[in-house]
């Protein structure tokens, strides 16, 4: 059987797991595999971390990370899912950037939205 399209963005990022488990405490009573089938499912890979600097330097140093996922972000899209590229800035008073067209166009091109959350 062909891997899912999660286990193969695992594989490619260099994690080895690929089904749904829970932390320890994540949600009280709960700490084994999930079992059942279920309609949405969702997996995170991190892939910068917290670092000072401008945010759209930011975004541009990791397309080329994203760039080896087009494919399987494309299946994601195609087969009815969405990804996002989420990203927490932490801000201290007026803050806001311009993420010009060749950039916009890039993410578009990798089926990839683009979330931000300001932290103050």
């Amino acid at each position: 059987m062909a891997p899912s399209v999660c286990e193969r963005v695992n594989s490619y990022s260099g994690r080895a797991e690929s089904q749904i488990r829970l932390q320890p405490g994540e949600v009280p009573g709960y700490s084994e595999l999930l079992e059942g089938t279920y309609p949405e499912t969702y997996c995170t890979f991190p892939l910068a971390r917290k670092a000072p600097g401008n945010f759209v330097d930011g975004i541009r140093s990791l397309m080329p990370t994203i760039e080896g996922l087009r494919n399987y972000l494309k299946e994601i899209k195609d087969s009815g899912g969405r990804s996002e590229l989420f990203v927490g800035a932490f801000v201290e008073g007026t803050s806001g950037f311009v993420l010009d067209v060749n950039d916009m166009s890039e993410l578009a091109d990798m089926s990839l939205d683009l979330s931000v959350e300001y932290y103050f």
